[in-house]
């Protein structure tokens, strides 16, 4: 974080950081600092970077007019709405008192939009523009400035750069500059014996469609956005659609900071407002991220980068006297909860014999039925020690937490359910089933169950909510299994009845 500004209220004279008294006058001086949360404040801030409270004095300039002009350019932008209705509003935050930051990303918009109106040359203007705003919020030197122009990544010298600002804006430099995201000139799009037309073509189409490509970043933009606005309630909503596409990282690698970023900053927007419940859980899931770190990460990993958000996960429950679960009892509740999963995986052993429910039912009931009954035993015990702890499988490598192991019960329960007959439970299975971790797996499921009782209005709308945020809701899926269940639950809509 920048050092805040200090001068003297009396002569107005500058001040060293640390001063207590000025040396022109002898006045005494004061540390800017957050009227909410206490935290130093940058220069000329118009918001805590630390809580999101907005800056009641100072001498910064409201830039409201450019974040409302980048909000809602950026919401058109997802919608896919008229280009030039993106482009009026991005142009508008670019001619108002815009940070380098709105900037950055309304050039961004600005890119795309004309790339979706076919104008390779304003799109490519503006993608360089993008990159002049970002290298200028980095503080980039000439020479590194003109290599990220040309490059528009972090290469050699500017890797350090772009480090920092991983950690600092998450939000931000995930779009721009990232090896993997930032747009890229034609030439990157050409392969072997490609003419220059192939290259612009490709090109053209790949900055039309960066923004849909690129969705959760885009949802954590926003949110961030909506966050150092102190609109907590909008951020915390994009946040938690983020927090559902960011479940792909649990598996393989729980403590990325795209996991962690969007836990902390939702705490900070659900405390602000007042829920602290909600607050708490999200710092808990995020402090419980270092369960699943065994040795300090590599320097440059992904999990060295989100190591600091669980320390500020950690800080904030310490800050606000949340009781953390002591080490040894997380590693009790951690073997509860394998136990619990390794029930589970037998249960679903004895499903491959069979042909269909009813037959599993009739001859293995039983087993299956003891097997759910110890797993739903060792979850309790789980969550009277710590329902943030994470067990892992080793073959294949894969992190659980408690929350899929409780819906992999409630999936199965609700599976016995439906043999017996039992509709209205298994229905009521489910829906815990996705309050707790929703799927897409498990909302088509429960559509099918409402379809089966009969309620096919509330199966109609189940099945479209499963289309509408397939994203979102099949982030744990991979993409074949996605578009099978999406293509199921496609065909179940047209069989209901009119």
């Amino acid at each position: 974080m920048a050092s805040p500004a200090l001068s003297c209220s009396g002569c107005g004279a500058a001040a060293e950081v640390g001063a207590r008294f000025c040396t022109e006058c002898g006045a005494a001086i004061s540390v800017p600092s957050c009227t909410s949360c206490g935290r130093l404040l940058e220069k000329d801030a118009n918001f805590c970077t630390s809580c999101g409270t907005r800056v009641t004095t100072g001498t910064g300039f409201s830039n409201a007019p450019a974040l409302d002009s980048v909000i809602a350019a950026l919401e058109m932008a997802l919608r896919q709405a008229d280009p030039r209705r993106v482009l009026a509003a991005s142009t508008n935050c670019l001619n108002s008192q815009s940070t380098r930051e709105h900037a950055t990303i309304a050039s961004v918009l600005e890119m795309s939009s004309y790339a979706r109106l076919g104008n390779f040359d304003e799109a490519r203007s503006c993608l360089i523009a993008a990159r002049g705003f970002y290298a200028d919020h980095l503080g980039l030197r000439e020479q590194q400035r003109t290599k990220f122009l040309q490059e528009g990544y972090f290469i050699e010298d500017l890797q350090e750069i772009g480090s920092r600002d991983l950690q600092e804006n998450p939000w931000l430099s995930l779009i721009l500059g990232s090896v993997g995201g930032s747009p890229r000139f034609p030439d990157s799009y050409r392969g072997k014996g490609d003419s220059e037309a192939i290259g612009r073509d490709r090109a053209l189409r790949a900055w039309a469609d960066f923004v849909s490509d690129n969705r959760e970043e885009m949802f954590g933009t926003l949110a961030y956005l909506f966050f150092t606005n102190g609109q907590y309630g909008k951020a915390a909503d994009y946040l938690e659609r983020v927090l559902l596409i960011a479940r792909k990282y649990d598996g393989p690698d729980p403590a990325r900071i795209e996991a962690l970023w969007p836990l902390v900053v939702a705490g900070n927007c659900y405390w602000g407002n007042n829920q602290r419940e909600k607050a708490a859980h999200k710092w808990q899931r995020a402090r419980s991220a270092e369960l699943t770190v065994s040795s300090p990460p590599e320097p440059g990993s992904w999990e060295s980068f989100g190591m600091p958000w669980i320390d500020k996960a950690k800080a904030r429950l310490a800050e606000h006297g949340i009781p953390v679960p002591t080490e040894e009892t997380s590693q009790q509740a951690s073997e509860h909860l394998k136990r619990a999963l390794e029930c589970l995986l037998e249960a679903e052993q004895l499903e491959k014999g069979y042909i269909d429910v009813d037959e599993l039912v009739r001859r293995a009931g039983r087993k299956y039925t003891v097997l759910l009954e110890h797993a739903v035993a060792e979850l309790e015990l789980v969550e009277q020690l710590d329902r943030f702890t994470w067990t892992l499988r080793e073959d294949p490598y894969h992190w659980w937490r408690y929350e899929s192991v409780k819906v992999f019960v409630l999936q199965k329960t609700a599976l016995m359910q439906v043999a017996n007959k039992k509709f209205v439970l298994a229905a009521a299975s489910l829906k815990q089933a996705m309050e707790l971790f929703p799927m897409l797996l498990v909302c088509g499921f429960l559509g099918d169950v409402q379809a089966s009782c009969g309620l096919f209005s509330d199966a109609r709308a189940t099945y479209q909510m499963c289309i509408d945020r397939a994203e979102e809701l099949g982030s744990t899926e991979s993409s074949a299994s996605r578009d099978e269940i999406l293509s199921e639950i496609q065909e179940a809509l047209g069989e209901l009845p009119s």
